[in-house]
């Protein structure tokens, strides 16, 4: 069986993880391409051998009746445009997450997958990491005991280390002297508000901490000040997210979760998410000592994208889902809303 496979959005996480990711998977073929920047996305499909090429996911699926899925990776204000035409016409869908960036979008995107009969995958890609899949099993197992509390530490850094994108290194750059810092994306003087920092970036940590403690019954705190924190009581623990843009520019990411149980403690050190052979590190403390378990590596992104396909075929139920992802929007936005009250109304 070959899976036919069509792409919405020929950008940066395209480029840097699914296509190369896609190729190492037996069985799935991309079949086409629609960005609204044509151009960019017909340099793609020269490189990746994609046949056709489309301006947009409506003449796609238009012009491809036999796509098994589609993989939307579009800015995260576009997908809701992007992925209903493709709902509707009950075809699966793969995307990058957050769902949207508004509660009503978001619904019109479950709502879509409902009425058209078919499913979508959410492209939390920290959920199908080994050591994540193994911390999830230890809790639920309750070798550890009854969880207590847990810290979720998420203070970005370099994001995109380890991959680059098509035509971004050039034979007439000036090599760096050694011992130069990395580079990075260039932040200083930049504000972000508290809402498209959680939508956009923190939101891969409530997807995270929900998976492990289910779900969130209430946000007891919230500040929107840097860094943001937010105390939220979950099904199975409460748990203090740490989180926000505070590092200088070129420090090298730096995201951690530690759960605190009555037997022991567990801990998840996570690496820059396109740092693709560089494990997630998964560590044990008891009374007895330290124990870091033995995990078979899996790229998150090839497993994401496994499950999604595996899906299509029927033989696993979908993990991730466009309901999932909406619980973790209504989340994010309760907890800019407990920010706003601490501050007395004030949006940051």
């Amino acid at each position: 069986m070959m899976l036919k496979i069509g792409f919405v959005g020929a950008g940066q996480m395209v480029q840097m993880a699914h296509l190369p990711h896609l190729l190492q998977i037996h069985g799935v073929r991309p079949t086409a391409i629609a960005d609204v920047d044509v151009e960019a996305a017909r340099r793609l499909a020269a490189v990746y051998n994609i046949p056709k090429v489309y301006a947009s996911s409506q003449a796609m699926v238009d012009g491809e009746p036999e796509l098994d899925g589609v993989i939307v990776v579009t800015p995260r204000m576009h997908h809701a445009e992007a992925c209903l035409p493709i709902l509707k016409r009950g075809i699966p869908v793969f995307m990058e997450k957050p769902l949207e960036v508004t509660i009503e979008k978001g619904r019109q995107i479950v709502e879509a997958c409902q009425k058209g009969g078919t499913f979508m995958v959410i492209g939390y890609n920290n959920r199908y990491d080994p050591a994540y899949l193994a911390a999830q099993a230890i809790l639920r197992s309750g070798e550890l005991g009854e969880t207590h509390y847990a810290q979720i530490h998420s203070f970005g850094g370099l994001w995109r280390a380890g991959a680059n994108m098509l035509g971004e290194v050039s034979l007439d750059e000036d090599p760096l002297p050694p011992g130069s810092p990395p580079q990075a994306e260039a932040r200083e003087g930049k504000t972000y508000p508290a809402e498209l920092e959680w939508v956009e970036g923190w939101i891969h940590e409530i997807n995270m901490a929900r998976g492990l403690f289910g779900e969130a019954k209430s946000v007891l705190y919230a500040s929107n000040d840097v860094p943001r924190l937010a105390l939220v009581d979950f099904d199975r623990t409460r748990a203090l997210f740490e989180v926000g843009l505070v590092l200088p520019p070129g420090c090298p990411f730096d995201c951690t979760i530690a759960v605190h149980c009555s037997e022991g403690r567990l801990d998840l050190s996570i690496p820059a998410p396109l740092m693709f052979r560089q494990p997630t590190e998964l560590k044990i403390t008891t009374p007895r000592g330290i124990r870091i378990p033995s995990l078979e590596y899996k790229e998150s992104f090839v497993q994401e994208l496994v499950h999604f396909f595996r899906c299509i075929a029927g033989r696993e139920q979908p993990r991730t889902t466009a309901e999932d992802a909406l619980s973790d929007l209504e989340l994010c936005f309760k907890i800019v809303e407990a920010g706003e009250e601490a501050n007395g109304g004030n949006k940051q």
